[in-house]
């Protein structure tokens, strides 16, 4: 028995059961109820988009200062910060840059949900915490060894997007929101020095919610402690993470098909769901450890140790300083005595060569001089990095159920059953070397400062090395990858940075390879310009290759790999608040899942062109935002989104009771009518299916208050819902979107 996937990993050597074995392995018609549903809304908005990420990890609510803003022009108000003066962020990957501690204030802060704070907002199954996807196109980045499942990715906490605090107090950060007793989050974030170069941080995040309809529930937990250390003499730093996600939900597979096109007088409860019986379990572990070391020789300055005269004269400038200036004024009249005649006259009434002044005293002997190292201000810094990362990941679904629902995939008549694990292995060795902006010269690895430092460029050569031993019940095999790769980031003028990166598969995955290059250009008068360029080469995920039901083959296939490019143009103008964007993919061979929810690939190119316009209109205290995807594609059999998805928020600023920040707000998500993908737990992925659902407003109000660091929100959700004539509506097909109902949150931040 031979398995196509195991050739694909370079003929890896495939056991079962202890036998060696070789293994193949209507747009108008929107606008108008648009702009009539805008100006009828009585609370108004916040801007569309977050401040988080595509990463996007936070669980709702606790996006300060996280990694992979969206850039936007307007999406921040700096202004607004607290605990900017005293707090830094860095990432362990890149430690010499640091960036203030950024809060966001009020912006987004009641959009609690995961899936809404990326930069660009995916959807789930209807349930908070379920499996999400992208409602907008945008690739993924491929290296090595690829399970396939990423439909989680959001709630999860990775160590590369771990925050690392420059601080000299310890500072918390607790957040909390809840529906009812069994739909809560609650993340807590502390970071706290110990002694002067260590300093250690815990990052815990719940996520549990309870679905309204049967058999329904996702929880979430990611848990991560830190360690950062840096030497006496400043050359050596290390960074130490440990990080478990854990993914738990009871599937129901979406409602049986009969039933999903009843108004809403049919309570949710009664919905017939097509099991009850469906678990999955997703499990991570993660053990990082990056090391850095400065190459430099550190001089040995030496500095005289102080004599006790020169601690005498040290006590009596004090003592002069307390004096009123009067006597101050008198005393600089009279005669000045050196402290050597005045201790010889306390001895014997100053005979003896009295002691010249301090400035014309030679140093102390050599003996008595101290060296201490000291690290180069300025010129170019060459630095050696080390990561090792050790992972464990496990994937399970079980399912007693053997209805026709999973008929494509039962293999045996007590269930279905599907469990994969990995164990991995990763080292990364490079070269760096880096330059600081000329103002931060003196900043080297952690001098304190009001400012961010900022590279003037960064140049990193190396390789990595992936081993990973694979254990698909029943087949088990083992895969290395080996990486060559560089990076580039030049900022020529505080108006110019490029950035650019590529990596070389060799080994298992030999041909892969992945080339970024980002190019960003402040205009200041004109506005900022981004253009950006992606082409990558890599094989298909594991699941998509080959997948296996109670240790029953189900699918294997021998896919060519995918060639993918994407160039992007952005324009934003901070005055007028306007943001475009203009997006181009082309895929070959690109993998979709058929209305069976077997992968398919397509066999020639697909083509997407994205549109993306982002705008503020400031009147008054009133402010309304607005963003509009537009996509199409050259095959909308092949992969399906919107034509038109787009956000409209209207808020209120309002400053109650003289100390009382607060925003009173409504928003709005529309699209145009398409056919939405459908979701087989048992595989965790995303697939096709002919119905076309419609245009559904989903309108949310909200209000948010701030007084200092202590933030509020509450917001009702699905007002669309009191609509008597309503349908149920689905993001996801035969998954529908919650009903009405209230969420309430807080965030507050201690620094002490």
């Amino acid at each position: 028995m031979k398995s196509n996937y195991c050739n694909n990993i370079g003929k890896a050597k495939c056991r079962i059961s202890g036998k060696s074995l070789l293994l193949r392995p209507a747009i108008l018609q929107i606008t108008v109820t648009l702009f009539l549903l805008i100006l009828s809304l009585p609370i108004f908005a916040q801007y569309p988009g977050s401040s988080r990420g595509s990463q996007g990890n936070n669980f709702g609510g606790n996006r300060g200062g996280a990694r992979g803003s969206s850039g936007s022009s307007f999406a921040k108000d700096p202004s607004r910060d607290t605990l900017s003066k005293e707090v830094f962020i860095y990432y362990a990957d890149d430690a010499e840059q640091k960036i203030k501690f950024q809060d966001s204030s009020m912006i987004n802060f009641h959009i609690y949900d995961p899936v809404r704070q990326a930069e660009y907002e995916h959807v789930h199954l209807g349930n908070l915490g379920s499996a999400h996807r992208q409602i907008v196109y945008q690739p993924r980045f491929h290296k090595g060894f690829d399970a396939g499942y990423h439909n989680y990715d959001l709630y999860k906490t990775k160590p590369e997007n771990i925050p690392y605090y420059s601080l000299e107090k310890v500072y918390s950060d607790i957040y909390f929101s809840q529906s009812s007793q069994e739909k809560t989050s609650f993340n807590a974030n502390v970071g706290k020095p110990i002694g002067q170069r260590t300093n250690m941080g815990i990052y815990y995040k719940n996520l549990r919610n309870k679905g309204q309809y049967t058999h329904q529930d996702a929880r979430a937990n990611a848990f991560s402690a830190t360690l950062n250390h840096q030497s006496k003499n400043q050359k050596y730093r290390s960074f130490l993470s440990v990080t478990t996600n854990t993914i738990q939900q009871k599937e129901n597979g979406g409602g049986v098909l009969d039933d999903i096109n009843f108004t809403k007088s049919l309570v949710a409860a009664g919905r017939t769901v097509n099991t009850e019986s469906g678990v999955s379990r997703y499990f991570e572990r993660d053990l990082n450890y990056t090391q850095f070391y400065l190459l430099q020789k550190t001089p040995q300055i030496k500095t005289p140790e102080p004599t006790k005269e020169d601690s005498l004269r040290a006590l009596v400038t004090a003592v002069n300083d307390t004096l009123p200036d009067s006597l101050k004024m008198r005393q600089q009249r009279m005669p000045q005595i050196s402290l050597g005649d005045a201790q010889q006259k306390a001895k014997g009434g100053g005979k003896g060569r009295p002691m010249p002044p301090m400035g014309q005293r030679p140093g102390p002997p050599p003996s008595t001089q101290a060296a201490i190292p000291q690290l180069p201000t300025t010129g170019r810094k060459f630095t050696l990095k080390h990561n090792l990362s050790i992972r464990k990941n496990t994937y399970k679904y079980a399912d007693a159920d053997t209805s026709a629902y999973l008929s494509e995939f039962i293999k045996d008549d007590r269930g279905v059953r599907s469990f994969m694990e990995t164990n991995q292995i990763e080292n990364t060795f490079s070269i760096r070397t880096f330059k600081l902006a000329k103002e931060n010269e003196a900043s080297v690895y952690g001098v304190e400062t009001e400012e961010n430092i900022d590279q003037k460029d960064l140049i990193e050569a190396g390789a990595t090395h992936i081993y990973t031993d694979l254990f698909q019940e029943p087949y088990d095999s083992t895969i290395h990858n080996l990486f060559l790769f560089g990076k580039v980031q030049f900022t020529p003028s505080e108006r110019l940075k490029i950035n650019t990166y590529a990596h070389l598969g060799m080994l298992s995955h030999v041909g892969d390879y992945y080339v970024k290059g980002d190019f960003l250009w402040d205009t200041k008068k004109l506005g900022n310009i981004k253009l950006s360029l992606t082409n990558q080469f890599y094989k298909p995920s594991l699941i998509q290759q080959r997948f296996i039901s109670t240790q029953n083959l189900v699918w294997e296939n021998d896919f060519k790999k995918i060639n993918e490019t994407s160039l992007s143009a952005s324009y934003a103008i901070p005055k007028l608040k306007i943001d475009l964007t203009a997006n181009y993919h082309l895929i070959d061979n690109f993998i979709y899942n058929d209305t069976l929810a077997r992968p398919q690939q397509f066999d020639g190119q697909l083509n997407i062109l994205q549109l993306i316009a982002k705008n503020q209109i400031d009147v008054w205290r009133f402010h309304l935002q607005n963003t509009v995807y537009f996509q199409t594609t050259t095959n909308n059999n092949v992969i399906r989104f919107p034509e038109i998805y787009s956000i409209h928020r209207l808020y209120l600023d309002l400053k109650l009771f003289k100390v009382m920040e607060s925003q009173l707000g409504g928003e709005i998500r529309l699209n145009t009518p398409y056919k939405v993908d459908n979701f087989q737990p048992l595989t965790a992925q995303f697939f096709q299916q002919e119905t076309e659902v419609g245009t559904y407003p989903v309108i949310d109000v909200f209000f948010n208050f701030r007084i200092q660091q202590f933030r509020f929100f509450i917001i009702g959700e699905n007002l669309w819902d009191f609509n008597p004539n309503g349908k149920f509506h689905y993001n996801t097909y035969t998954y529908p979107i919650p009903d009405f109902q209230l969420r309430f949150g807080f965030r507050w931040l201690f620094l002490d």
